[in-house]
C-alpha cells in the first residue's frame, strides 16, 4: 500500500494476536425529549433489551477532567451516565441523554462490532427517540508493548510512520516521540490519527490504563459530523462500517509484512472480503 487510502478495498489479513486493545464507537445526539420526560424508564427498557448480550447494569454520572501540573483531575456530578456490561466484563454499552456508546477489548471482526452498535442504537431509539445524529465516531486503539517488538519497530512500522523514532538520537535516549494526522475523506468523514512512542506509566487518553513499559500506541478516531436534519440515525450501522473501513486501511498501510507475520497473519492468505477488520 502506497497511500493510506490507496486501496478502497486492501483485503483482510486475520491477526491471532493483534495489537487493538480497545475499540470504540459512538453515536451523539441533542438531548432527547424522553429522557427529560422519564430517564428511569427509559434507561430500563434499553437495559431489558440488550439484557441477553449485557446482563450487568450499572449507573454513574459524567465526570469532567482538567489537566493539572499533577496530571488529571476528575470533577464529578454530571449528567447520569447507565452502563450495561457483558459477562466477562470486557464489552460495553454506555448511554445518556445525549449519546449511545459501544466498547469492547473482545474484538473479533468488523462486521460483529458494527452489529453490536446497530442492536444498541436500535434498542435507544425504540425507547428514547433521537430527533437527528449529530456525530457518528469509531475510534481503533492499538498498542505495541512486549520488549521484543519495541526493539523491532523500524521493521514493523513503515518509515514515513515511524519518524524520530527510527532515528539514532546518538549520545541521547528518546523518551516520547508522538505525531499526529488529520484526513478529510471525500465522503464527508475525518480520520484523525495519532502514534508514536511512549514511556511507561504516559497516556494520551485518561480512560485507558497506561502501559508499564515502553509502548508504541496508534490511536485511529474516524467520524462524521453533521447539521441539524441531515442524518436520521436509519442508517447508522452502514455508515459506521465505512468509517471503520478507513481506519483499517491506515492501520494496514502503518504496518508492514513483518508486523503482519509478527501479530499472527498470513499476508499471502488475504480475504478480500470487507466485512471484517483486524
Amino acid at each position: 500500500m502506497s497511500s493510506p487510502f490507496g486501496l478502497a478495498t486492501p483485503g483482510h489479513v486475520p491477526l491471532e494476536r493483534p495489537p487493538l486493545v480497545r475499540a470504540l464507537a459512538q453515536v451523539r445526539f441533542p438531548t432527547s425529549s424522553a429522557f427529560v420526560g422519564d430517564e428511569d424508564g427509559v434507561a430500563k427498557a434499553v437495559a431489558a433489551a440488550l439484557a441477553a448480550d449485557y446482563p450487568i447494569f450499572q449507573e454513574s454520572r459524567e465526570v469532567s477532567l482538567t489537566i493539572t501540573p499533577e496530571g488529571f483531575e476528575g470533577s464529578p456530578g454530571g449528567a447520569r451516565i447507565w452502563r450495561l456490561v457483558s459477562a466477562s466484563g470486557r464489552a460495553s454499552v454506555n448511554f445518556g441523554g445525549s449519546f449511545l456508546a459501544i466498547e469492547t477489548a473482545e474484538y473479533t471482526r468488523r462486521s460483529e462490532f458494527v452489529g453490536r452498535l446497530a442492536a444498541a442504537w436500535s434498542a435507544l431509539t425504540s425507547h428514547a427517540r433521537p430527533p437527528f445524529v449529530e456525530r457518528l465516531g469509531v475510534r481503533y486503539t492499538n498498542r505495541i508493548e512486549a520488549p521484543a517488538q519495541i526493539l523491532r519497530l523500524p521493521e514493523l512500522i513503515r518509515p514515513e510512520v515511524l519518524g524520530v523514532v527510527a532515528v539514532d538520537p546518538g549520545n541521547a535516549r528518546l523518551v516520547t516521540g508522538l505525531s499526529e494526522a488529520q484526513y478529510e475523506m471525500r465522503d464527508g468523514a475525518t480520520l484523525q490519527a495519532r502514534w508514536g512512542l511512549l514511556p511507561g506509566g504516559m497516556v494520551v487518553d485518561p480512560t485507558l490504563p497506561a502501559a508499564t513499559e515502553t509502548s508504541w500506541l496508534l490511536d485511529l478516531d474516524a467520524y462524521r459530523l453533521w447539521t441539524p436534519g441531515q442524518c436520521d440515525g436509519e442508517q447508522v450501522g452502514e455508515l459506521a462500517a465505512e468509517l471503520a473501513l478507513s481506519a483499517y486501511q491506515y492501520f494496514r498501510w502503518t504496518m508492514t509484512a513483518e508486523a503482519l507475520a509478527e501479530f499472527g497473519g498470513d499476508a499471502d492468505g488475504t480475504d478480500a472480503g470487507l466485512d471484517q477488520s483486524y
